[in-house]
């Protein structure tokens, strides 16, 4: 559960920050546990979060950001149910997303769910990425806007995505002696191992040497999952201490200026809240970090 901070060279432009949301009303402590978390969910600029198949631990979802479209995103619940807290991550076209979230069930039945969502797109495979990262508020509303919404879409999709994809799929050839697929290290000596099979599934190994506190990512290590993209855009999640904070990770792969294998990763660490007026003390979210390829 990295709270990285690291120094700024020419090339590296790295932001902290602390994201404090307060709800106002009554809604004050009650349970993190939402027993039927299934359904719509819309926040306050129109984007809808569907979760479709909470079976076990895994979850199904499926996103709509406006201007960008439908994403399907898989992910899983924390083995602490009264945590509440979970992770989605997907890559889709040329976009990448990972998602770190919390459901709260306050006072009078309201429910809420809070998200941080980092977004990536990069067209050209290259190290021209855009980002953007932010934190959301969602309620729950009729499962029939997302019907009206799907059907409104329907008639306006074409086949521009569909070759987008294609051409960046043409293009894009992985560094042999760069791939994703290894073991890599951070500035706090973090590492992580990672393997990536055929269909671009990500698992491994993260072990953190970097605590927001001592003790909060229990023994340190944690599973990871995630999806890479046939670009060189990839994003996992990992859920530390039974799911008292969940990370989510969204990254690029590419050679530096030296030639040297690295990843620049950007991180949303989010801490289980169980009161719905400080619905989170705090959100961390923290961009460009560097990690190196140990040989």
């Amino acid at each position: 559960m990295e709270s990285q901070r690291k120094g700024v060279d020419f090339r590296t432009v790295l932001s902290i920050f602390f994201i404090f949301v307060w709800m106002t009303g009554d809604n004050i402590a009650t349970n993190a546990e939402i027993v039927n978390s299934t359904g719509v969910w819309k926040n306050a600029k129109g984007m809808l979060l569907k979760f479709e198949e909470m079976s076990d631990d895994n979850i199904s979802a499926a996103l709509f950001i406006k201007s960008k479209g439908f994403f399907n995103l898989t992910g899983m619940k924390a083995q602490t149910k009264e945590n509440g807290t979970f992770y989605l991550n997907t890559v889709q076209s040329k976009y990448a997303i990972g998602i770190a979230g919390q459901f709260l069930l306050c006072e009078q039945g309201m429910e809420q769910l809070y998200i941080a969502l980092l977004f990536g797109a990069n067209k050209d495979c290259d190290s021209d990425i855009f980002n953007r990262n932010s934190v959301h508020a969602f309620f729950r509303v009729e499962e029939s806007m997302w019907f009206d919404l799907k059907f409104e879409c329907l008639e306006e999709d074409s086949t521009e995505d569909d070759e987008s994809a294609e051409e960046i799929n043409d293009d894009s050839s992985e560094d042999e002696n760069c791939t994703l697929a290894g073991f890599w290290m951070n500035q706090f000596n973090s590492t992580v191992n990672l393997t990536v099979d055929e269909t671009g599934k990500i698992s491994g190994l993260y072990d953190t040497k970097h605590e927001r506190a001592n003790g909060t990512s229990g023994d340190g290590l944690a599973t990871i999952d995630g999806w890479k993209g046939q670009n060189s855009m990839f994003t996992f999640s990992m859920v530390w201490n039974g799911g008292t904070s969940v990370t989510t990770l969204l990254g690029l792969q590419l050679r530096d200026d030296n030639g040297r294998c690295i990843l620049w990763i950007d991180f949303a660490l989010i801490i289980a809240q169980h009161s719905c007026t400080n619905a989170w003390q705090f959100c961390i979210i923290s961009s460009y970090n560097k990690w190196a390829k140990l040989e």
